[in-house]
């Protein structure tokens, strides 16, 4: 293996920006692990050439915890061959991204649990980069396909920071020097196809069919970017959380074609010698997420990837034709999604995270959008007790039996209790809005695409106006917004969008349960009212540049969103009678039960 010095990682780094605009040019344009990987920050972009999880073995005893879905070996049987057998339990290292000393590895792992011969039956499982630490990667039909790599090998990349450069980033050079090596859209010319039952056969590749799936494990980097302190480095606590999630959305019907939903099949985790901050020994593991909601012959944009490689997709050239594009076809749907993930599973979304979603496009038509990472949901307690727990709906009823469950474990997301710091208990419905613009995705807009805050506040209201759509079409409401707007002061509205903030900072949660408490105490009429009071109140300021009352710029959009958002979704608890002291309806509890039981919900792409 070459070996690298400290120049080298300079000469990679400034060159990462003109490399991912490279390498988004030609047929890779519309690929999606090229979107992935490529349309990103330099800090946080990968090449999208073909890498290796080393698979190590140990032993497979009731020490390993192995997690699955109902139905797992048959739907899955080469995940299940790959990485279950009688003897040995089969675990991904992720080489160029994680520390043998940090996440799990034959290194970490309670060396009891340790396979006598690990180091003579290593394994490469090809993989490639997404946006997050999650990876995609081919799954074998014969496991015994993948070639074996002596212990010697084994190449753990080279890192070098670069304390003098913007962020202090730590570019893996080898993974940037093999940057062409086997492109995801050379060897995976169809991602739906790939990830169906039937799979793919490249001709790259090993002799044997593979299927497409994505794989979760601890990295120390996603990126250039440093992660391992920020807890990326193992997989969370709540993975059994999202599993749990997984398995109420597979048993429930869907039977609309542009709504999918990515769900995890498979964790194994095992004791480790690695501890907590407390000094408490910690699991570690991985998981498998299941792609086969994905289309054949559809061409997929992370909606991360919109800021840097919207043209892709659409032909605007005015900012404003761009925002009016990507409102309908991602905000709306997004609104919308997070309405059907509430109403038919009682979950609550709490990331907007452009990160969370796919699109699907056949040509310049949008045909399907993708939630992924469903761990990022909380049950909703009252609504799940008003309509699914003595639903005469089956599957309504074990969704009920699980959130149920994990409202008695130690490691839960609920209504009102949270185990992670990243989502405080959200005690009603939230959509969390302004979520979207974050992670640099408004700035990129404005930067690259000449986007204004008008824009941005215009193009995030898509959210807004989605969920609402979806809560009128579906239990067949009318409009929930009065044509006359309530009457609101400026600093109502300012303390509803700073103290009713979600994802709510710490020091204002005392706050944030007060002004959720209050709102409930309305009636759904009012609440509705003063929600259409914000969004006029909203567009009057941002177009009049009113940079003092509500702040300004991205302040000033995230106090006006979240205020109307609070507002709605307090709206929505009373109309749906799962706030104190109200009553369900008897209607909406019929039509909820027939939604359920045949999966004949609205379609989220209209």
């Amino acid at each position: 293996m070459p070996t690298y010095n400290q120049q080298d990682a300079i000469s990679i780094w400034d060159n990462i920006a003109t490399d991912c605009t490279t390498g988004l040019n030609g047929q890779a344009g519309r690929d999606f692990c090229a979107l992935e990987c490529l349309a990103n920050a330099p800090l946080y972009a990968k090449p999208d050439s073909q890498k290796a999880f080393l698979l190590w073995e140990a032993k497979n005893t009731p020490a390993i915890k192995i997690e699955t879905i109902t139905g797992f070996s048959t739907k899955h049987p080469w995940v299940h061959a790959l990485f279950i057998t009688e003897k040995v339990v089969r675990f991904p290292f992720n080489t160029w991204d994680s520390n043998p000393q940090n996440s799990l590895s034959w290194a970490t792992i309670d060396q009891d649990l340790l396979s006598d011969d690990v180091t003579e039956n290593f394994r490469l499982l090809p993989r490639w980069s997404t946006a997050s630490r999650s990876c995609l990667a081919l799954i074998p039909q014969d496991a015994t396909a993948l070639p074996k790599i002596a212990a010697n090998e084994v190449d753990l990349g080279q890192r070098f920071k670069l304390e003098e450069k913007p962020g202090k980033p730590s570019p893996n050079v080898p993974e940037w020097k093999a940057k062409g090596f086997n492109r995801f859209v050379n060897i995976v010319s169809d991602a739906g196809k790939a990830a169906s039952p039937t799979g793919c056969k490249p001709k790259e590749l090993a002799n044997t069919k593979y299927r497409l799936y994505s794989v979760k494990t601890g990295v120390d980097y996603v990126g250039s970017q440093a992660e391992g302190g920020f807890g990326k480095n193992r997989l969370e606590a709540n993975c059994s959380m999202a599993m749990l999630r997984s398995e109420v959305i597979e048993a429930m019907p869907n039977i609309d074609p542009s709504f999918g939903v990515q769900t995890e099949v498979l964790t194994i985790t095992a004791p480790t010698t690695m501890t907590d901050k407390n000094g408490k020994l910690v699991r570690d593991g991985f998981q498998v997420r299941n792609l086969s909601c994905m289309k054949p012959g559809a061409a997929y944009i992370p909606c991360q990837a919109i800021p840097y490689a919207r043209n892709k997709f659409d032909r605007e050239v005015q900012p404003a034709d761009q925002c009016e594009s990507w409102r309908n076809n991602f905000a709306i749907s997004l609104g919308r999604a997070k309405a059907r993930l509430f109403l038919n599973y009682g979950l609550i979304h709490t990331s907007a995270n452009a990160q969370n979603f796919l699109l699907g496009f056949n040509g310049d038509t949008l045909t399907q959008f993708v939630a992924r990472d469903v761990g990022d949901t909380s049950w909703h307690d009252d609504y799940l007790t008003r309509y699914f727990s003595e639903s005469p709906t089956h599957v309504a009823q074990f969704a009920y039996l699980a959130f149920q469950s994990e409202a008695q474990s130690a490691v839960k997301h609920v209504l009102h209790e949270t185990s992670s710091g990243d989502y405080p208990p959200p005690h009603i419905v939230r959509l969390a809005t302004n979520s979207v613009l974050t992670h640099d995705f408004g700035k990129v807009l404005i930067d690259n695409h000449n986007w204004t805050s008008v824009l941005l506040y215009n193009f995030a209201t898509g959210i807004l106006d989605g969920f609402k759509a979806y809560i009128q079409e579906a239990l067949n409401t009318g409009d929930l917004y009065p044509q006359q707007a309530g009457v609101l002061s400026d600093e109502q509205i300012l303390a509803y969008g700073t103290e009713g903030k979600y994802p709510t900072p710490k020091p204002l949660l005392a706050e944030y349960k007060n002004q959720v408490n209050g709102l409930l105490k309305q009636e759904a009429s009012v609440l509705f009212a003063k929600a259409a009071r914000v969004r006029a109140r909203a567009i009057q300021a941002i177009n009049n540049n009113e940079d003092t009352t509500f702040g300004s710029n991205d302040d000033k959009i995230s106090t006006l969103l979240n205020a109307e958002e609070i507002l709605l979704c307090a709206g929505i608890e009373k109309k749906l009678g799962i706030a104190p002291n109200t009553t369900s309806s008897f209607d909406i509890a019929q039509r909820l039960d027939s939604l359920t039981a045949k999966g004949n919900w609205p379609k989220i792409v209209t």
